[in-house]
């Protein structure tokens, strides 16, 4: 069939006008993301720690074109993110063979949506494509291409490897007005990993489509500077226009010296959008726009001479005083005591008083789930005292700090000072205990073993873990400070750090 100029130019245009979004984002959506483990607020580094400009754009697979298909979940978390991590994790930079690695949008999109949407035009909810990524895994690219909008075919099955770790919220809609989504996103960035994001979008998004900036893009191409309300690389919010459907897209990198500071983000409206597929949000708008901020994981995959796991922790008083660090020292075991029987301990140098507020810091280097649990040798009760609620994720990121309690941020986004750990009776032996697992617990099931046990705290711990606490022997615990290295080699997958202490009642001299 042949085609005349004006059929051929409508068919040029089209496309730049089909495209779709496909964020749910109604109240049941918003409950489920809600319902997301989030990322611990402590976990926010200081700004000045972090480098001026992270991207990992290097390791992303050739843009695609989600077209008129409700399916920008699928591309942004399993064409991106997976693809992104899958290529980072082998180092591989080559756009030509991280096209042979990609994984497939098409795939996840049609195991999660609706039965009712036969015509992928309806798009599906973040909080289900995360799950299946972590509970199933998906196809490569080639088994399932882009688009296939029709039911899986379960004969194809996804290989484990495929599967991501774990997922954590960043931020979201309603959660703590004094957390800082940029700071935020930007250390989640640090951690080496992509996030996603659901945009509620606004008609200037429009203004990057390759149509409504030629001017500009010719401007650009003769070497003209353009202003921000006419750069096609830069999504400005307009003051007064409204808030439309939800998008997800995946940020890849940021850059503290480029309009401002802005953040890069990788969609899935082709090659001819933006600036080549991508476009960059700046910090100051980012918060208005940005609905909720999500980060995956893959197991870490280790160089053997690379140490696999380690971490110091530091314990404060809770007051504002520089040199608040309380004396301890390192508690050495009989060396007649089974090794399999023993734990790294270290000991307060004096007791502690009824009222006195702590601080409890812990230095990460690689990422891993941490929990901390107390435990008062004349009380029955063992309360986990991190993660104490139930949205606080126990997943730490790789070079973070962890605060116990979170401080809570004022208006000048700095701690209060009134946040602290407050050491109450009953008076005895305090036992803090930190389990640092290269693997989710079910911390509760062990709690409750320890409970039921008989003999002293740290054979009823040693007992209730078992097979899971790497031997003694085999974790290098520091003399000097409260820490520990883990290289590879070794048998188990919890470090456990205990802390102790006696509890006492004291009387001040005057």
């Amino acid at each position: 069939m042949k085609l005349n100029l004006l059929q051929l130019l409508f068919l040029l245009i089209l496309p730049n006008f089909c495209f779709s979004q496909g964020l749910i984002t109604d109240e049941k959506a918003n409950q489920e993301y809600k319902k997301i483990r989030s990322k611990n607020t402590s976990l926010l580094a200081d700004s000045n720690s972090l480098p001026d400009t992270i991207d990992h754009s290097k390791y992303l697979p050739s843009i695609i074109n989600q077209k008129a298909f409700g399916t920008c979940v699928g591309v942004a978390t399993t064409y991106y993110m997976r693809t992104l991590l899958e290529a980072q994790r082998l180092g591989i930079t080559d756009k030509s063979k991280i096209d042979q690695l990609r994984f497939s949008p098409s795939y996840l999109f049609n195991a999660v949506k609706d039965s009712t949407n036969l015509d992928c035009m309806k798009g599906i909810n973040l909080t289900n494509a995360l799950t299946y990524l972590k509970t199933k895994g998906v196809v490569n690219y080639d088994e399932v291409p882009y688009h296939t909008c029709q039911n899986n075919d379960f004969t194809k099955h996804p290989n484990n490897s495929s599967k991501i770790m774990d997922f954590i919220r960043v931020f979201g809609a309603g959660d703590n007005k004094y957390e800082d989504p940029v700071e935020l996103t930007k250390k989640a960035l640090s951690e080496n990993t992509p996030v996603l994001v659901g945009f509620f979008m606004s008609p200037s998004f429009d203004k990057l489509k390759f149509w409504n900036s030629l001017w500009p893009r010719f401007k650009a191409f003769l070497g003209f500077e353009l202003d921000e309300d006419e750069d096609f690389r830069l999504w400005k919010l307009v003051k007064g226009e409204p808030l439309m459907a939800g998008h997800c897209v995946c940020i890849v990198g940021y850059n503290n010296n480029k309009y401002g500071g802005a953040f890069k983000v990788v969609n899935s409206y082709g090659d001819s959008w933006g600036d080549n597929g991508f476009f960059w949000i700046k910090y100051s708008d980012y918060p208005k726009l940005a609905q909720y901020c999500f980060q995956a994981y893959l197991e870490p995959d280790l160089k053997p001479a690379k140490s696999e796991l380690s971490a110091n922790v530091i314990i404060r008083f809770g007051t504002t005083s520089i040199d608040n660090e309380v004396p301890y020292m390192r508690v050495f075991s009989d060396n007649k005591i089974d090794s399999s029987k023993q734990i790294g301990t270290y000991s307060l140098l004096y007791p502690q008083n009824t009222g006195t507020l702590f601080i409890h810091e812990a230095n990460i280097t690689n990422q891993c789930y941490l929990y901390l649990i107390g435990k008062n040798e004349s009380s029955l009760e063992t309360p986990l005292l991190f993660p104490n609620i139930d949205s606080t994720s126990e997943l730490i990121g790789a070079n973070s700090k962890f605060l116990f309690p979170s401080p809570e941020w004022n208006k000048e986004k700095t701690a209060s000072k009134e946040r602290a750990y407050k050491l109450i009776e009953p008076l005895g032996k305090e036992n803090w205990l930190f389990l640092f697992s290269k693997k989710k617990l079910n911390i509760t099931d062990y709690i409750s073993k320890i409970n039921a046990a008989n003999g002293p705290f740290t054979k009823r711990v040693v007992d209730a873990f078992g097979e899971e606490l790497v031997p003694y022997n085999q974790i290098n615990y520091n003399d000097k400070k409260i820490a520990f290295d883990l290289r590879k080699g070794h048998k188990g997958s919890i470090v456990p750090i205990l802390i102790t202490f006696d509890h006492m009642e004291l009387i001040e001299s005057f």
